[in-house]
């Protein structure tokens, strides 16, 4: 009974402040406008919600209740996204431009020309298209992963850029620790996307293939080529393999016998196999045709057989 009762009483509040707040809606919308929109509420009841607004028991009640509605609603799904410190003015305006309009094609090309690849990272090239398989696909399948390889050039040059402030953090020791954490996790999230392209490359391209050589394909490690160096020293030893298990795999049955009369090295059961599959196979109006002249023959015989008798045995009259 107390937790219905507790229920029945926040319902209750919850009505009495939804009351509230269309009266207040009420009221600000009435003194605004026009004579003939003002008769939605008379002078005494917004005197009367003045008066209770007024008192402090009401205004307690009313927080109270916009609380217990808060609880009840949660969170504001416009508001739940996570924010940082604000930026300068004028760089969140050039960031804000760039993302909805893109670089210039010049400077885009001199910001990667001017970031040389780092010596001893050369794993952020992009990597190449083996020839084996470029020559089975299509220009426009080509086309795409190009346009891939630029992306990837371009994430190449900007992690070059930053290597310059990563050094200058490191020698400076501890007084730049955290800018130093900062640059870090941006070049971490930058050769994480490089990485992400080049797998979206290798699975668009593997469709191309035949689902041997792609099951390859999928143990082959990228490196300076999107299917690995040895892609195609892989594929042969696949073959191999297969080949060879082929060879010494053991046959899972024997060939049936032809005819159904008993054959060395069959079993009954096979044969009884065999003739219900033939017989299956018969329309169901099927009738064995006879064999005329064999029939011919066996009535010969019996006549033949019939006279011989009949010389021997029958002597006729005396």
């Amino acid at each position: 009974m107390g937790k219905h009762s507790r229920k029945h009483r926040r319902a209750r509040k919850v009505k009495k402040l939804l009351s509230a707040m269309l009266r207040e809606c009420e009221d600000s919308s009435s003194s605004s406008s026009s004579a003939t929109e003002s008769d939605s509420l008379s002078d005494q009841e917004c005197m009367e919600v003045e008066d209770q607004q007024d008192t402090p028991t009401n205004q307690d009640e009313l927080i109270n209740d916009r609380v217990i509605l808060k609880e009840i609603l949660g969170e504001d799904p416009m508001n739940s996204a996570k924010t940082g410190p604000a930026v300068n003015n004028d760089t969140a305006s050039h960031w804000t431009s760039i993302l909805k309009n893109g670089l210039n094609k010049d400077l885009r090309r001199e910001l990667i020309e001017k970031y040389p690849t780092i010596e001893n990272c050369l794993a952020l090239c992009p990597p190449k298209l083996n020839e084996e398989i470029s020559v089975g696909l299509q220009d426009f399948t080509i086309r795409q992963d190009n346009f891939f390889c630029h992306i990837q050039e371009q994430i190449r040059a900007s992690v070059g850029a930053a290597v310059a402030p990563i050094e200058h953090f490191i020698a400076q020791g501890d007084t730049s620790k955290e800018l130093l954490q900062r640059m870090i996790d941006l070049t971490k999230l930058i050769t994480d996307l490089h990485h992400t392209i080049s797998v979206h490359r290798k699975f668009v391209l593997s469709n191309s293939l035949t689902p041997a050589i792609k099951k390859v394909s999928e143990n082959c490690a990228i490196d300076t080529h999107l299917f690995g160096e040895n892609f195609s020293q892989s594929v042969k030893n696949s073959q191999e393999l297969h080949k060879l298990g082929m060879q010494l795999k053991k046959p899972a049955f024997r060939n049936l016998p032809q005819t159904n009369n008993q054959q060395p090295g069959t079993s009954y059961v096979r044969q009884g196999q065999a003739v219900a599959r033939q017989a299956s196979s018969y329309h169901l109006n099927w009738k064995r045709q006879t064999n005329k002249k064999k029939k011919k023959e066996e009535g010969v015989r019996s006549r033949s057989g019939a006279a011989q008798w009949k010389n021997k045995y029958h002597r006729g009259p005396r």
